[in-house]
């Protein structure tokens, strides 16, 4: 946020004055401020302000907790609160608040040293673990939310951990279409697929449906948030139908997988064996022959 002088007479000065907003910058911040007048040899000039926000916390091992977090790519996760060297007085992290209802957040003291764990930094007596988590209620869009709190200092009283949300889809499908081979001439095949759950849905159960009636489906769990999907096409004579739809069903949310027969080539028979040629016989050996030189006769 910058003003400025409208007008400047000739030959005097005018005077900027830029406003950074800091609550969720720490460390070095740069912001850029054009400045466009009537002057015909500057017409533009570019600003740079430059600060480096000291706050009255750390946080670890990042300023801001995005979702699904990995190295699990689940919907919960946590930072690591601790109070900067240069602070005074004792983090007391309190009222705890943030700006969705389906996200939570709860912090919790700690007493004694913990070892570092799965990217997480090792934390020190004093410090304050914050667990976030997202639960199945977030909107299927991405969202940008703030997880609040206040910490009893004097330089930052309220600190603010900016979100960032992308909600997946429920479940998804490998392939994304499944098709059915079959020989032809048969009335019956078989096709595979995989469908992986969201974090969050490994209690859920997924139901299939398929249509029309020459196809079945069956599902079948294949660890925590993992299945496996069998589809199997019975043809009725030559008028069969060949395309239809499997529709899986989890927590509310639906999934249309389509379904194709592709009918393949019978493989080529194998060629018969080649005949065999006349036997050889390999007889005695002949009397000895003497090679002569060049241009002489040889002679047994």
């Amino acid at each position: 946020m910058a003003s400025f002088d409208g007008a400047i007479p000739p030959g005097q000065v005018g005077k900027v004055t830029a406003q950074v907003r800091t609550e969720n910058y720490r460390g070095p911040v740069e912001k850029t401020i054009t400045v466009t007048s009537s002057d015909p040899a500057r017409p533009s000039v570019l600003l740079r302000v430059k600060a480096n926000v000291v706050g009255s916390v750390v946080i670890l091992p990042g300023q801001f907790l995005s979702f699904p977090a990995p190295p699990t790519w689940d919907y919960a996760g946590k930072v690591l609160i601790r109070k900067d060297k240069t602070e005074s007085g004792e983090l007391k992290v309190s009222d705890v608040t943030t700006t969705a209802p389906w996200l939570t957040a709860k912090a919790r003291r700690v007493e004694n040293p913990e070892p570092e764990a799965e990217g997480f930094p090792a934390a020190l007596p004093g410090d304050w673990v914050l667990d976030v988590t997202v639960s199945e209620a977030a909107p299927s869009v991405q969202s940008g939310q703030q997880v609040r709190f206040k910490s009893g200092l004097p330089r930052e009283a309220e600190v603010t951990v900016p979100v960032s949300v992308v909600m997946q889809k429920a479940m998804y499908a490998v392939p994304e279409s499944v098709l059915v081979p079959v020989l032809a001439g048969s009335q019956e095949a078989t096709g595979l697929f995989k469908v992986v759950l969201r974090p969050g849905l490994a209690k859920e159960t997924v139901h299939a449906t398929v249509a029309p009636t020459s196809f079945s489906v069956t599902l079948e769990r294949d660890g925590d948030r993992h299945y496996r999907g069998k589809v199997v096409w019975k043809g009725t004579g030559e008028n069969g139908e060949r395309t239809g739809s499997v529709v899986l069903t989890v927590g509310g949310e639906t999934l249309n997988l389509p379904v194709r027969v592709v009918e393949r080539a019978a493989a080529a028979a194998p060629r018969p064996p080649a005949p065999a040629g006349p036997a050889l016989s390999v007889g005695s050996p002949g009397p000895p022959v003497s090679l002569a030189p060049l241009g002489q006769r040889a002679t047994p």
